[in-house]
Order: C-alpha cells, then sequence, then structure tokens
C-alpha cells in the first residue's frame, strides 16, 4: 500500500498522488471499501469494489 484517499464528492472522479514510488514500472490498483452516501434524504449503499490493475512507469525527475 502507497496510501489513502478521503473521497469527498460524486462530481469528480478520486485522485490520490504520491511521491513514494521509485524511478521503475509499477503495478496499480485502487480498492474503494464500500460506504453510504446519502441522496437528498435517501441512503444508498455503495458495495466494496477494485479496480483492474494499471502499469505506471515513473521515469527519473524532469530537468528544468
Amino acid at each position: 500500500m502507497i496510501g489513502t484517499a478521503f473521497f469527498r464528492s460524486t462530481a469528480r472522479p478520486a485522485t490520490f498522488t504520491t511521491s513514494a514510488l521509485s524511478a521503475a514500472r509499477h503495478s496499480i490498483t485502487a480498492v474503494y471499501l464500500g460506504g453510504t452516501t446519502f441522496n437528498q434524504e435517501e441512503p444508498i449503499n455503495w458495495a466494496p469494489s477494485t479496480s483492474p490493475a494499471i502499469d505506471q512507469v515513473v521515469t527519473g525527475p524532469v530537468s528544468t
């Protein structure tokens, strides 16, 4: 695990930023643990889910 984030809005996609990855290829998977949200006053329960893995290639620092 490289970190966690609290998702606050259904109007935007979730994002996560980290500087903890070394320069290399990394397989990354997002996991949503589920929860309850409210639409007006009606609770909506969301089930846990896991994204497909993606490969992210991290390169060295960019010189300017």
